[in-house]
């Protein structure tokens, strides 16, 4: 399996990303590319990881970096959520994504906390509403 990416939800200020790959495999999330709606524009935006789901073969790990620095390290099957806070560092850098040593998916929610516009008021459905 080659390393993939899809958006799994897009809204103004979320996204749910889907990653896999096997051992070897790596990518990157594109902040200004890969989580723009087609109404949207990016100036340099800031994403926080909100979320993260991921499963892994028996040998498998897969290592998420920003800007060279390492964000988390994650093998097996788990999922952790931070209520009522994020993980931010370097959170206006792109999400680089390796993965080592077997197949693994990876759903990763994002919160798009700044850089995307338009700025106008944003329903929980994802639908722009007036100003």
């Amino acid at each position: 399996m080659a390393f993939a990416s899809s958006n799994l939800k897009l809204t103004q200020v979320q996204a749910v990303v889907r990653v896999s790959g096997t051992g070897g495999d790596s990518g990157t999330i594109d902040l200004d590319v890969d989580l723009l709606k087609a109404s949207e524009t990016a100036s340099t935006p800031a994403v926080n990881i909100s979320g993260v789901h991921w499963y892994c073969d028996k040998n498998a790990s897969v290592t998420i970096t920003r800007n060279g620095v390492d964000i988390l390290h994650l093998h097996g099957s788990d999922h952790t959520d931070w209520y009522g806070f994020a993980e931010n560092t370097e959170n206006d850098q792109d999400i680089n994504i390796s993965i080592s040593n077997g197949d693994a998916v990876l759903i990763l929610e994002l919160a798009k906390v700044d850089g995307y516009g338009p700025t106008a008021h944003q329903g929980a459905d994802g639908n722009l509403g007036a100003n």
